[in-house]
């Protein structure tokens, strides 16, 4: 049996869409950023086109290791992931 899970995050951030995209989209960005301040990623990979997958794999302090993963349904490059 699997579970389905759903994300939403809606933020209005001061900065050019673009900017937004590529954090989300570019690997070496979402190593950067991604998490809490008591979380790191420590790898990502994404193939941001529809039916791509993207993984996350996280270091808790505590929940300790845990990976993100899902499937992009809709990409508008520059704009919008789903």
């Amino acid at each position: 049996m699997s579970a389905t899970n759903t994300m939403i995050v809606k933020r209005l951030i001061q900065a050019p869409r673009e900017r937004l995209f590529a954090a989300w989209a570019n690997s070496d960005d979402l190593l950067k950023w991604f998490g809490p301040p008591t979380c790191q990623a420590v790898s990502v990979r994404v193939n941001v086109v529809p039916g791509g997958e993207f993984r996350i794999n996280v270091r808790s302090e505590i929940m300790g290791e845990v990976d993100i993963r899902g499937v992009y349904r809709e990409v508008v490059p520059g704009s919008r992931l789903i």
